[in-house]
């Protein structure tokens, strides 16, 4: 009888602690989520995911309780990088408004824009959030973070340096130290943009360091892959597929595979660079497949699937991979005007020379060649007016420290 009676009384605990109880209200069932996510192991990201989107859906919650599953939403799918469906896109830009939750969603709809290249709008909403009255300081660090990615991401890169020292202000003045991470990630993202190497290296040690102490393991994984990428394009690549392992041993954490698929589309575009192309085009395939792959991944998966067979003489692989690649940069990447945007054309006009017809090769390669200046002038000049701001910014902070030491020095000779 007391087994039963045991039984009876564990069943209930699950049912009032494990699940929520029906009576709870919204907020207790996400604070719950977010426990779960933060303290459980594997953490379950990837259902937590799954459970939000089920009630951004619901018919039965209203705008502000979805506001609260919202604004965890979002950080969640930025934090795996992702860009949910139309659907699930279109219900949080009809939650966006001028309260904490709202201008986080709105945070997270603009990053959404940049993961799709589409960084027009991306850039006008992100001067919104920032700009709208009274925002909680948090959520401006928050907003101004990912704002600095997707410039980067753009090959914007002259307003970084402004607005990481805004950030940097914004979290020294609050002691936003769970933030302190994520920005130290994204700084180092963009010094590896402008191919500052060591200053990048040292930003995602620190990167790492802190969200070992904070916890957050989705940034664990990303530091590991970042640092993966980044020694790969010093060409260390034995380096770069040693944190790529590292990343897929700590892949038990996480439920939804992120850190290996990190990890293999890392090791994959090493191996492309290094030239042992069977064993990328194995790990490509791997890639594609993946539920976290995504349109960005599968672009450039293809792109480089396609120089592969070239160069393996596959040529009508090559073409089917370009076309691919092709689809989808017009597609989801449309406002993306890149140097490697512009390697799809140079790669096109190699494949038509292999197949003999070198007059439509020559148009293609003019092609190329028009876009690259077009997007290399503008990358340099966006690299000149960085470092420029860089200078000027650092000059400046010397001159207020400079001055606030004075002034203390004073302040002391005359007590």
């Amino acid at each position: 009888m007391q087994h039963f009676i045991s039984l009876a009384l564990l069943l209930a605990l699950t049912w009032s602690m494990g699940t929520v109880s029906a009576h709870a209200s919204i907020s207790d069932k996400v604070s719950e989520i977010k426990v779960d996510v933060e303290t459980l192991v594997p953490m379950p990201i990837g259902a937590a995911i799954k459970k939000l989107e089920t009630w951004l859906l619901s018919d039965t919650l209203t705008q502000d309780e979805k506001r609260k599953v919202g604004a965890l939403y979002v950080q969640y799918q930025l934090s795996i990088h992702q860009r949910p469906s139309e659907k699930i896109l279109n219900s949080l830009i009809a939650l966006q408004d001028n309260s904490s939750e709202g201008l986080t969603i709105a945070t997270g709809v603009a990053r959404m824009y940049g993961i799709s290249a589409d960084y027009d709008k991306a850039y006008e909403h992100f001067n919104r959030v920032v700009a709208a009255p009274d925002i909680p300081p948090s959520v401006k660090a928050y907003a101004l973070i990912y704002q600095v990615l997707t410039y980067s991401e753009g090959q914007v890169f002259a307003p970084n340096a402004e607005l990481i020292n805004t950030v940097n202000d914004i979290l020294t003045k609050h002691t936003l130290t769970k933030l302190r991470p994520l920005y130290y990630a994204i700084v180092a993202d963009y010094y590896q943009s402008v191919s500052a190497y060591d200053i990048a290296l040292s930003y995602y040690e620190k990167s790492l360091e802190g969200a070992k102490v904070e916890n957050q393991r989705i940034l664990v994984s990303d530091n590991l892959y970042a640092i993966g990428i980044l020694y790969r394009n010093l060409g260390d690549y034995g380096k770069a597929i040693d944190y790529f392992e590292r990343a897929i041993e700590f892949d038990s954490q996480i439920d939804i595979n992120y850190s290996e698929f990190l990890a293999t589309y890392g090791i994959a575009t090493t191996y492309y660079r290094s030239g042992n192309l069977q064993k990328a085009l194995t790990l490509s395939d791997i890639v594609l497949a993946h539920p976290l792959s995504s349109s960005f991944y599968n672009s450039e998966i293809y792109r480089l699937k396609a120089e592969a067979h070239l160069s393996l003489g596959e040529l009508d692989k090559a073409s089917n991979a370009l076309n691919k690649a092709r689809v989808l940069y017009d597609e989801n990447r449309e406002a993306e005007q890149t140097t490697w945007r512009a390697q799809l054309d140079k790669t096109e006009a190699y494949i038509t020379a292999a197949k003999g017809d070198y007059a439509l090769a020559f148009k293609q390669f003019e092609v190329f060649h028009e876009a690259y200046l077009n997007a290399k002038k503008y990358e340099d000049l966006e690299l000149i007016k960085s470092a420029n701001l860089i200078d000027q910014i650092t000059q400046e902070k010397d001159r207020a420290n400079q001055l606030e030491n004075e002034n203390k020095a004073f302040e002391e000779a005359l007590c």
